[in-house]
């Protein structure tokens, strides 16, 4: 208020209503922190009291333990202190409250120290648990509350998002070279793709759980562009015959070596599809699947409705004349899905 005063008797920068405003506000902060000491004091003594109460009745009147914590509270003007006052002043009062519940209402130490630190210890443990519960609840719902299914578009930071980043270098693949890669590892050639772009944000995956025959995800990093052309060079030669989706990651590729331009535009190219493993890969959150187009979108399926979305992929594969798709848990790295003469018609996904 005095900085104020000075700044307009010296002809600054405030005018006197600016002044009067400060000074409303500044009051208004310590009346509140007036009122916010004063209902804490209360909340603290009546807990206090309490569990005081509970360990046996040789204790004082209640008004003896306000009278303890309002004495005690003088050990606060240490939180004037600049910067860290405020954030270790409490400490002393809480030491002080303990020595003069323990002389006030002639009791132990130990039971003062559990008298006093009811309400601080059990406040602080409730405000952990809710934020811990917020932070989940943020974690599960994010995906079911930002996205529909059939919703296209990019959200960076997303299961949406990443499916999206993935589509679209897989498709860029495709523009530059006329097909869809062989291997979605090719990917990583001319830096297209990062090995991290594999696994989405919404799972727990790591690199080194990416692992084909004889090719290891994280093998690849931090070598040169020749040699790593080289070592997926041999890799490629030893795919099976017949392979039409590949696992990579938290994704499947299907279609490869195909022009997606001569597909038609909803086939499922990119599939959002969790390591199915156990343990610290799993994402029990995830609550949506993730599909990328041929035409270049990326649609949100409910996983509750997958099945039926599942069903009329098939009938679109048919009639692109492309394979069905095999249950999506069964294509793992070791794994791809391959022609056979006895398709399987159904997914567990």
């Amino acid at each position: 208020i005095a900085i104020a005063a000075i700044g307009v008797g010296a002809g600054g920068g405030f005018g006197a209503g600016e002044v009067i405003g400060i000074c409303v506000g500044m009051l208004m902060v310590l009346a509140l922190g007036v009122l916010f000491n004063l209902l804490y004091i209360l909340i603290w003594g009546l807990c206090s009291h309490g569990v005081l109460r509970l360990g046996g009745r040789d204790h004082q009147p209640l008004a003896s333990t306000f009278r303890a914590l309002c004495y005690s509270a003088g050990a606060n003007v240490s939180t004037i202190v600049p910067c860290v006052g405020w954030y270790f002043g409490w400490i002393w009062w809480t030491v002080s409250s303990v020595i003069m519940f323990r002389e006030t209402h002639r009791i132990s130490t130990g039971r003062a120290v559990l008298s006093v630190l009811a309400l601080p210890v059990s406040g602080t443990l409730v405000a952990i648990v809710l934020y811990v519960a917020f932070i989940w609840s943020v974690m599960t719902m994010a995906g079911p509350m930002a996205f529909t299914a059939g919703v296209s578009g990019s959200f960076p930071g997303t299961g949406h998002g990443d499916t999206q980043t993935v589509l679209d270098n897989y498709l860029g693949y495709a523009a530059d070279n006329g097909a869809l890669p062989d291997h979605p590892v090719q990917l990583l050639l001319g830096n297209r793709m990062f090995s991290s772009e594999f696994i989405s944000s919404e799972t727990m995956t790591t690199v080194p759980q990416i692992n084909w025959p004889r090719l290891k995800l994280g093998d690849l990093e931090g070598i040169s562009g020749g040699a790593m052309t080289a070592k997926i060079n041999a890799f490629l030669k030893r795919l099976p015959e017949g392979a039409f989706a590949h696992r990579a990651g938290d994704y499947i590729f299907t279609c490869p070596g195909i022009d997606p331009t001569t597909l038609s535009p909803d086939v499922w190219l990119v599939i959002f599809s969790p390591l199915p493993i156990g343990g610290p890969a799993s994402a029990p959150w995830v609550t949506n699947v993730y599909v990328g187009q041929a035409d270049g979108t990326v649609i949100v399926i409910p996983k509750a409705s997958f099945q039926n979305a599942l069903q009329g992929q098939m009938t679109v594969r048919k009639n692109n004349n492309l394979p069905p798709l095999p249950p999506l848990s069964s294509i793992m790295h070791n794994a791809p899905a391959v022609k056979s003469s006895e398709p399987i018609e159904a997914i567990d996904e």
